[in-house]
Protein backbone atom coordinates (compact mmCIF):
# COMPACT_ATOMS: atom_id res chain seq x y z
CA UNK A 1 0.00 0.00 0.00
CA UNK A 2 1.02 3.69 -1.13
CA UNK A 3 -0.25 6.78 -0.18
CA UNK A 4 -0.12 9.39 -3.09
CA UNK A 5 1.43 12.63 -1.26
CA UNK A 6 -0.91 15.55 -1.44
CA UNK A 7 -4.66 13.92 -1.78
CA UNK A 8 -3.35 11.33 1.45
CA UNK A 9 -5.62 8.87 -0.86
CA UNK A 10 -4.52 5.02 -0.63
CA UNK A 11 -3.57 2.66 -3.34
CA UNK A 12 -2.47 -1.01 -4.11
CA UNK A 13 0.92 -0.58 -5.60
CA UNK A 14 2.23 -3.35 -8.16
CA UNK A 15 5.66 -3.57 -9.39
CA UNK A 16 7.50 -5.46 -11.58
CA UNK A 17 11.45 -5.72 -12.28
CA UNK A 18 11.91 -4.75 -15.86
CA UNK A 19 15.00 -7.13 -15.94
CA UNK A 20 12.91 -10.05 -14.70
CA UNK A 21 9.67 -9.61 -17.54
CA UNK A 22 12.91 -9.56 -20.08
CA UNK A 23 14.49 -12.68 -18.36
CA UNK A 24 10.73 -14.58 -18.10
CA UNK A 25 10.09 -13.45 -21.86
CA UNK A 26 6.58 -11.55 -20.69
CA UNK A 27 6.99 -7.86 -21.98
CA UNK A 28 3.44 -8.39 -24.48
CA UNK A 29 1.87 -10.07 -21.38
CA UNK A 30 2.63 -7.20 -19.18
CA UNK A 31 2.02 -4.39 -21.68
CA UNK A 32 -1.39 -5.68 -22.31
CA UNK A 33 -2.06 -6.17 -18.70
CA UNK A 34 -1.91 -2.69 -18.25
CA UNK A 35 -3.81 -1.74 -21.45
CA UNK A 36 -6.70 -4.29 -20.23
CA UNK A 37 -6.47 -2.49 -16.75
CA UNK A 38 -6.95 1.24 -18.10
CA UNK A 39 -9.95 0.50 -20.14
CA UNK A 40 -11.65 -2.52 -17.97
CA UNK A 41 -14.27 -0.71 -15.59
CA UNK A 42 -15.85 -3.50 -13.29
CA UNK A 43 -17.03 -3.93 -9.90
CA UNK A 44 -14.77 -6.91 -9.25
CA UNK A 45 -11.59 -6.17 -10.82
CA UNK A 46 -9.73 -2.73 -9.05
CA UNK A 47 -8.87 -0.35 -11.17
CA UNK A 48 -5.78 0.91 -12.42
CA UNK A 49 -5.75 4.76 -11.52
CA UNK A 50 -1.89 5.66 -13.28
CA UNK A 51 1.30 3.68 -13.73
CA UNK A 52 5.16 4.82 -13.50
CA UNK A 53 7.79 3.32 -14.47
CA UNK A 54 11.69 4.20 -13.64
CA UNK A 55 14.98 2.49 -15.07
CA UNK A 56 14.72 -0.90 -12.90
CA UNK A 57 11.03 -1.56 -12.62
CA UNK A 58 6.80 -1.04 -13.97
CA UNK A 59 4.67 0.01 -11.46
CA UNK A 60 0.42 0.11 -11.79
CA UNK A 61 -1.54 1.70 -8.98
CA UNK A 62 -4.62 0.70 -8.22
CA UNK A 63 -7.49 1.34 -6.14
CA UNK A 64 -8.15 -0.78 -2.84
Amino acid sequence: MVERRGTGKVYALKYISKAQVIRMDAVRNILRERQILETLDHAFVANMRFAFQDDEYMYMCMDL
